[in-house]
């Protein structure tokens, strides 16, 4: 048997790189003034010079947080929706099923009653 575990390389602009040695911790990240971030200072080339390394850090937070949303959030959503759209349809064919099987029914039943009726008044010519 093999083992099935993978190892995946993370490249520095992956967006799943916050694992990296530079980004803050959570605790770090929660108890940091998101201000520069927040108010686009971090955008302005003149400021970004000043602030670069708390604009560092708080893009990596901001990142961290949003790859940590999308791992917790986004586990099997595809599989799910699809999941969801199998039990529709098997929901719909079923009805179909069940339909189609009391149309067949009260027609047969409909037919062998008229069938009897006829035959017991003698009318049936059946050559």
């Amino acid at each position: 048997m093999s083992n099935n575990t993978t190892l995946i390389p993370f490249n520095p602009n992956d967006f799943y790189y916050y694992t990296n040695d530079q980004t803050p911790s959570k605790d770090e990240c929660n108890n940091m003034d998101t201000s520069l971030l927040d108010t686009g200072k971090c955008d302005n080339s003149e400021l970004f010079n000043e602030h670069h390394e708390e604009c560092l850090q708080q893009v990596l937070c901001k990142n961290r947080t949003l790859a940590e949303t999308l791992q917790q959030g986004g586990k099997n959503s595809g599989v799910d929706g699809r999941l969801e759209d199998v039990k529709t349809m098997f929901g719909i064919e079923q009805m179909d099923i069940m339909n189609y099987t009391l149309g067949v029914l009260l027609v047969g039943g409909l037919l062998i009653g008229k069938i009897y009726q006829l035959s017991q008044f003698g009318n049936v010519n059946v050559k």
